[in-house]
């Protein structure tokens, strides 16, 4: 067991360029490990099958907890390792009540371009049903408690190892379908809609039959979703970054 999980760790970081020593690597061998088995996942309502890899679905209110980097394509992988190891912690312990969470899928990435280059990257992990309503205050103020507001999304999923080359191809495509069958959503640079997810459902050591999946928003999604993530952070006592309060309304059709 000892060589495999230093196998693993020696994997992680030359195909991943992980900045961490190999006695922080424990918890990562221990989620990796829990991959092997069934894991909660947000449940959510399927609306209907638009293509073979397109569904439109609608996601109830939930929590997650989440950890927020700035960075370019360019950084865009250290940056959202940092986030990655900051969440781990964060649910093997490191939280007021000592509380080890439940490892979830998917690990959610909101990505938020308004700004050209440099870009928001919001990694968060699904908090099982068990803290949905009182989860464990963290101690590392990287790791924010975020309610979502309930979203009408349109997923497609692909295969393979993701990246932001693929992940950017990926919401081309899912865009050209729901465009091609006059769906609106919202547009990927257009104000507060420059918003899209990405969502990872396997560890990096599953090879094969992977499944990854981008989403877009519907139209009747908020307005101002990063609005309801910054209310949800304040409610939480966290530091609330970001566009200023507003009045929640429903977008405007184009």
């Amino acid at each position: 067991m000892m060589q495999f999980r230093r196998l693993l760790f020696i994997l992680l970081v030359a195909t991943f360029h992980v900045g961490i020593t190999e006695s922080q690597f424990i918890p990562i061998f221990d989620w990796i490990s829990s991959f092997f088995g069934s894991y909660e996942q947000p449940g959510y309502t399927s609306v209907r099958n638009i293509t073979d890899q397109v569904e439109e679905r609608i996601y109830p209110t939930s929590s997650w907890a989440c950890s927020e980097q700035f960075a370019t394509p360019v950084t865009k992988d250290s940056k959202t390792a940092e986030s990655f190891m900051t969440i781990l912690r964060y649910i093997q312990g490191k939280n007021e009540l000592g509380k080890k969470i439940e490892m979830t899928i998917p690990i959610v990435t909101k990505i938020d371009h308004r700004n050209g280059n440099l870009r928001s990257y919001e990694m968060c992990f699904f908090l099982p049903t068990e803290f949905q309503k009182s989860p464990p205050k963290p101690v590392d103020n990287r790791v924010k408690i975020v309610t979502y507001p309930p979203l009408r999304v349109y997923s497609k999923m692909y295969g393979g190892y993701s990246s932001q080359t693929v992940e950017t191809s990926q919401v081309a495509s899912l865009s050209e379908v729901l465009r091609n069958q006059s769906i609106p959503y919202f547009e990927m640079r257009d104000g507060d809609r420059a918003t899209y997810f990405v969502a990872g459902y396997d560890s990096p050591t599953k090879f094969w039959n992977r499944r990854n999946e981008v989403w877009l928003l519907s139209k009747d999604t908020p307005k101002s979703i990063n609005h309801h993530f910054t209310t949800a952070v304040r409610q939480q006592g966290g530091d609330a970054t970001g566009e200023d309060a507003e009045t929640s309304e429903m977008n405007e059709p184009v």
